[in-house]
């Protein structure tokens, strides 16, 4: 794949921590340029750490803004440790500032927010958190559309020792073990939440919102996303639209191109149910894979 250029707003938080230690050891990742109210001492030749006093403001013309393949907003702050206003504010206008700017120099770009469990898109709920959350997922669903995805994790077991922020999250961490084997919905450690997080920025999903289950689905070692070109379809149909009709005529020519362009309908379905099977060592296959496994 190629490579990618992120920005990272909360480096110095647990999961945003956890990003950027992924995205440092990434090979497909070039460049990470970290947003941050004061220096880290983390010295890496791929990171560029930039100071930030105000999230609600960015000079446009700075060139750390362009050129941005996929953004991680961890900043967050714990219900009850500033007021209302300020809370607001981290919560809804930080990203939603951020968004705007960076949409018009990137247009490809993928915004991924860390929300949390219960958010609520109707706006309704009395709990500042949930209303909150709520709030900033349909602003920004309607700047990025397609290219915005909300991760929802419940619980969040941090991996590494830390003091917790409050007394619930102390007995939630004593109670983890039992909280674990209520299911996929209710718990994730903080590490595999950040493993999913930079695997959608990577490679996308199949939706914007992402429940804590599909966060775990996401690291499961029997997940498998595939991922196909142009399918030229074997057998006759009606094509869906214009493109496509043009595809298929073209398809003679796509075929010479090479095997990260198209594959036949019945060879990506041979490749699906041979993984299906047998299991694969990726989890992403992209279709030059398909290709070789469906021969």
């Amino acid at each position: 794949m190629n490579s990618n250029n992120v920005l990272l707003c909360g480096a110095s938080g647990m999961i945003g921590g956890h990003i950027l230690e992924l995205c440092l050891d990434d090979p497909n990742v070039k460049k990470i340029t970290s947003l941050v109210r004061r220096p880290t001492g983390i010295n890496d030749p791929k990171m560029n750490e930039v100071v930030i006093k105000n999230f609600s403001i960015y000079d446009t013309r700075a060139k750390y803004l362009s050129n941005i393949d996929i953004v991680f907003f961890c900043i967050g702050v714990y219900t009850g440790n500033v007021n209302r206003d300020q809370f607001r504010k981290i919560t809804i206008d930080y990203p939603y500032e951020l968004a705007k700017v960076l949409i018009e120099k990137n247009s490809n770009l993928k915004f991924c927010l860390l929300s949390g469990a219960g958010a609520d898109r109707k706006e309704k709920s009395k709990m500042i958190f949930a209303k909150d959350k709520g709030i900033i997922e349909n602003k920004l669903i309607k700047i990025m559309n397609d290219n915005f995805y909300s991760f929802r994790p419940a619980y969040i077991y941090p991996v590494n020792p830390r003091i917790e922020p409050n007394f619930s999250y102390k007995i939630s961490r004593i109670l983890y073990p039992l909280i674990r084997l209520l299911g996929s919905k209710y718990s994730i450690p903080s590490k595999q939440l950040a493993k999913a997080m930079l695997r959608v920025g990577k490679y996308g999903y199949k939706e914007s919102i992402i429940e804590n289950e599909n966060c775990v689905e996401l690291m499961n070692d029997n997940f498998y996303s595939f991922r196909p070109a142009y399918i030229y379809p074997v057998n006759p149909r009606i094509e869906p639209n214009f493109s496509y009709k043009i595809s298929r005529i073209l398809y003679p020519l796509i075929r010479l191109l090479g095997s990260k362009y198209s594959i036949p309908s019945k060879q990506l379905a041979k490749a699906m149910l041979r993984v299906g099977k047998y299991g694969y060592k990726e989890s992403i296959i992209e279709n030059e894979n398909c290709v070789e496994l469906g021969k």
